[in-house]
């Protein structure tokens, strides 16, 4: 799986997606991952809350199958730190 982050001002065809669980190696907390398929077969994931939950947002409006193609996005947090999302 490849990290979202490489994606940053680009745009991405989704094929699939799915939202499952992991434990995080460095703090053993159950986190939500979201991996979306590309039409060429490779696989991108992220486990920021801020992606997965503009991701959902998509989904329930669009619908399941109604979400083709995203665009990942970059911004600053107010504590200066970079952060990525989808639109």
């Amino acid at each position: 799986m490849l990290n979202m982050k490489l994606l940053k001002g680009s745009s991405l065809e989704v094929s699939a997606w799915c939202k499952y669980e992991d434990v995080d190696a460095k703090t053993q907390e159950v986190r939500p991952i979201l991996s979306i398929l590309s039409p060429e077969g490779e696989v991108y994931g992220t486990n920021s809350a801020t992606f997965i939950a503009d991701f959902e947002s998509m989904v329930e409006l669009f619908g399941e199958d109604g979400v083709d193609v995203i665009e990942v996005i970059s911004g600053t947090s107010k504590a200066g730190r970079e952060f990525i999302t989808c639109a």
